[in-house]
């Protein structure tokens, strides 16, 4: 999924209007392709592939720093309460050993 992600967020926030970011990774990948000649396919990819990278990890850094300016109150644990358990009962003990190794 890292693969597509990346491409998916640059599509979405193009078609969103947020155009810059997709104009870059796009713009990068023509230049390689068309001063590449003939391997102007093989290399174009790879362009592609990392500018994305590029802006994907930004953008995940991003939103790692705001959610951890995020406060959070009470329990910092990030497993929500099931509806109707009470914290510590045997279900909710069963999903953390499920989803937190």
């Amino acid at each position: 999924m890292i693969w597509v992600g990346r491409h998916f967020l640059l599509v979405g926030l193009d078609d969103l209007g947020v155009n810059a970011l997709y104009s870059w990774v796009h713009h990068a990948e023509e230049a390689v392709h068309d001063a590449t000649g003939a391997l102007g396919g093989m290399l174009a990819w790879p362009t592609h592939t990392v500018g994305s990278a590029v802006v994907g990890l930004v953008i995940g850094t991003i939103v790692i720093a705001v959610m951890q300016l995020i406060p959070r109150h009470g329990n910092s644990h990030w497993l929500p309460r099931l509806g109707g358990v009470r914290r510590g009962s045997s279900r909710q003990r069963a999903f953390r050993s499920i989803l937190i190794p």
